[in-house]
C-alpha cells in the first residue's frame, strides 16, 4: 500500500477499506506477543532486583500479554459502539481491524527501535539503572500514548459528517480510553502484586 493511499484513508473515512479479517487478526496479535515479549523481557534484566524462577516468569509473561490483548480488544469494542452511536449505523469490525493494522504497523516498528535503544544504551554504553529508567518509561508513555489517540482519530474521521457538534462526543471518547488505559493499569498492577507475593513466598 503506497504512503498516498494511505493518506488519503486519513483524510476521509473509508467504510468499504478492508483487509482479509484473519490477516489483520494474525498480525495484530503478533504484534502483540513480539511487542509484549521483547519489552517484558527487557525490564525484567535490566529492572529486576531479583532473580525470577523461569516457571514464575512464564506466568507473568502470560498475563502481561493477556492485559495487554484485553487492552487491545477493549479499544477496538470501545471505538465500534462510539462510531455506531453517532454515525448511526456500524461499521463492519473488519474495516476498523484494517484500519488498526496500518497504524500499529507503524507503532510496532516503532517500539521495537525504542527498546532496541534502551537495550543498546544498557548494554552498549551501560547506563545504570536510573537514565534506563526515564528512557524506558518515557518510551512507554509515547507508545500509549499514540494508542489512545489514534482511535480517537479514527472516531472523529468516522463522525465528522454527521450534522452534529462533535466536540461533546469526542469528549465522551477521551474519557471512556482513559478509563479503559486506567483498569488495564490497575490489571497490569495487580499481576505485579502476584509477582511480589510469589517472590515473597519462595524465599
Amino acid at each position: 500500500m503506497s504512503l498516498s493511499s494511505i493518506k488519503q484513508l486519513h483524510k476521509e473515512f473509508n467504510p468499504t477499506f478492508c483487509i482479509q479479517p484473519h490477516i489483520t487478526v494474525s498480525l495484530l496479535l503478533l504484534y502483540t506477543i513480539i511487542s509484549g515479549i521483547f519489552g517484558y523481557l527487557l525490564g525484567v534484566e535490566i529492572f529486576s532486583q531479583e532473580t525470577i524462577p523461569g516457571v514464575l516468569l512464564f506466568e507473568i509473561l502470560l498475563l502481561r500479554l493477556g492485559v495487554l490483548t484485553l487492552y487491545a480488544m477493549a479499544n477496538l469494542f470501545f471505538l465500534y459502539l462510539m462510531i455506531g452511536w453517532f454515525r448511526k449505523s456500524f461499521v463492519q469490525v473488519p474495516v476498523l481491524l484494517s484500519y488498526y493494522l496500518i497504524f500499529t504497523t507503524g507503532v510496532f516498528i516503532l517500539t521495537i527501535l525504542m527498546f532496541l535503544i534502551v537495550w543498546a544504551f544498557h548494554s552498549v554504553f551501560s547506563l545504570n539503572e536510573s537514565p534506563l529508567l526515564i528512557v524506558f518509561g518515557i518510551s512507554l508513555v509515547i507508545i500509549f500514548t499514540l494508542l489512545n489517540l489514534y482511535p480517537g482519530y479514527l472516531f472523529y474521521l468516522a463522525i465528522r459528517h454527521r450534522p452534529i457538534d462533535t466536540f461533546w462526543p469526542i469528549i465522551l471518547y477521551v474519557i471512556g480510553i482513559h478509563l479503559i488505559t486506567f483498569i488495564m493499569l490497575r490489571l497490569w498492577n495487580a499481576v505485579d502484586l502476584i509477582l511480589i507475593w510469589n517472590l515473597g513466598t519462595s524465599t
